[in-house]
């Protein structure tokens, strides 16, 4: 993934914010990962959605790996019978 947003940042001449919150072109998998701690995603009547919503660092972060909010949320059938299968064998 850190190949795929520096690419993104480069061709874009664009920046996320890095440690401190300054500007890079060059953010690391381990900072990309700090910028999403605590994020957490629950189901309600059937749908995925964030606990809380997402801040504008994380936003920028996932707008430089080409993604949206809704593909973070997207539950497809495939998934959820895995996840189903899972949970059965778990209990």
């Amino acid at each position: 993934m850190e190949h795929v947003m520096r690419q993104h940042l480069k061709r874009t001449d664009s920046v996320v914010p890095g440690w401190d919150r300054k500007p890079t072109q060059t953010p690391t998998s381990f900072m990309m990962t700090t910028k999403f701690k605590g994020v957490l995603v629950v189901e309600a009547d059937g749908e995925w959605q964030f606990t809380v919503p997402l801040t504008s660092e994380q936003r920028q972060y996932v707008q430089a790996l080409g993604l949206t909010e809704d593909s973070l949320l997207r539950k497809d059938k495939v998934q959820t019978t895995r996840h189903q299968k899972l949970h059965r064998e778990n209990l």
